[in-house]
């Protein structure tokens, strides 16, 4: 006797595991040609080798054509970057999985825009490719460069620093937030010729040798001028409206003998020398 006849129930059971299978299989092959379409709706063909399965399309390079056959779009799985380019081919767009970052190229093929998360760096680089400024994330730094490549300013978030620099790379101006010394502005040979200090309120203005020429104090609401030897010769006091003169005898902070004197709270004038008794008028 031969084999027994499948029946009808067996028959259908069958039909419905086979039907399960082509679906399977239609999945995958539908899941690319998805994606083919997707790009052909943009006149694009889609270059690709790779597995199928029902659930997945896997490969290690995509590119994505235009209708001249240029490629506009690459990803590449051996690194994990990908590439935008434009009508003529040449990369516009690069987006690197392996140090992840981001670079922008304009039209000749120079990176204008470049962010690195590996040390979080964020450089914008002007059409010859030479960095002009630089954000550093790892110690708060903004870094702003002319075209030889100098910095010219430095904003520095460690000390909460704004620095600005000639074009030799010395600093000129340095304003920073210590509770003394907030504003320094330096000549080319590195000496300090302004020094604002906004705790006291005091401004100092220096001779090109360092020295203290002029004083404005605002805690003691008074100005003193200095010869270059930094004596005190000129007092103007706010508190009682007073204008003393000094002779040479001393120095900063032990001052010489008055010589004249401008009392604003009486109205007089004392004239002194320092064999004698002060005169005063009237």
């Amino acid at each position: 006797m031969g084999e027994n006849p499948m029946t009808l129930e067996q028959r259908i059971e069958a039909l419905e595991k086979r039907c399960k299978r082509l679906g399977k299989t239609l999945v995958g092959v539908g899941t690319l040609a998805l994606f083919a379409v997707v790009a052909g709706t943009a006149g694009w063909t889609v270059a690709y080798t790779g597995a199928i399965s029902p659930k997945s399309v896997t490969t290690e390079t995509i590119y994505l054509k235009d209708s001249a056959g240029k490629t506009r779009l690459s990803l590449y799985g051996s690194n994990g970057s990908l590439y935008s380019n434009d009508s003529a081919g040449k990369p516009r767009v690069r987006l690197g999985g392996s140090d992840g970052s981001v670079t922008v190229y304009d039209k000749a093929g120079k990176a204008v825009f470049a962010l690195r998360g590996s040390d979080s760096i964020l450089n914008v680089n002007d059409s010859a490719g030479k960095t002009r400024i630089r954000l550093r994330g790892e110690n708060g730094t903004i870094r702003a460069y002319n075209k030889a490549g100098k910095t010219r300013l430095l904003l520095y978030g460690g000390d909460g620093s704004v620095r600005l620099f000639d074009s030799a790379g010395k600093t000129r101006i340095r304003l920073f937030s210590a509770r003394f010394r907030n504003l320094e502005i330096k000549d080319s040979a590195g000496k300090i010729r302004l020094l604002f200090a906004s705790g006291p309120g005091d401004l100092t203005v220096y001779d090109k040798a360092g020295n203290k020429r002029i004083g404005l104090y605002g805690d003691g609401a008074g100005i003193g001028v200095y010869d270059k030897a930094k004596k005190l010769r000129v007092s103007l006091h706010g508190h009682n409206g007073s204008v003393r003169l000094y002779d040479s005898a001393k120095g900063d902070l032990i001052v010489g003998k008055k010589r004249i004197v401008l009392d604003g709270s009486t109205g007089k004038i004392f004239f002194g020398d320092p064999n004698t008794a002060p005169i005063s008028h009237p």
